[in-house]
């Protein structure tokens, strides 16, 4: 299937759960999340906007700093990066994606992303 400028298939809400194993994008967060969704890489890139737009619209949740921040970002072990570092990785291509960004894919997604 070849993706056309602005156009991106729906992600099926009929679906409770989804195992797909991204064994090879282990390291690239939105490749995996790209092809467990829609069966191709090629969307990775506007996941990952979407994630980077929910970012600095609900700031508050995703900022460390933060007394609204997100609650699985309040865990004592948890070391949450700078904001702007988060936005910043979320908003280039990149391979990394910090704890941050896999807790605003998940909201981002509306269901959980397990990486282990």
């Amino acid at each position: 299937m070849q993706l056309h400028t602005g156009e991106m298939p729906a992600i099926s809400a009929e679906r409770s759960s989804t195992t797909a194993n991204v064994h090879r994008w282990q390291l690239f967060l939105f490749l995996a999340a790209s092809r467990a969704l829609y069966g191709y890489e090629e969307a990775h890139m506007a996941l990952r906007l979407m994630c980077a737009l929910r970012v600095v619209l609900k700031a508050f949740s995703y900022d460390g700093t933060s007394p609204q921040r997100h609650q699985l970002l309040r865990h004592g072990l948890v070391v949450c990066p700078e904001y702007l570092k988060v936005f910043r990785e979320l908003a280039t291509d990149s391979s990394e994606s910090c704890f941050v960004a896999i807790i605003a894919a998940s909201s981002m997604l509306g269901f959980a992303v397990e990486s282990y």
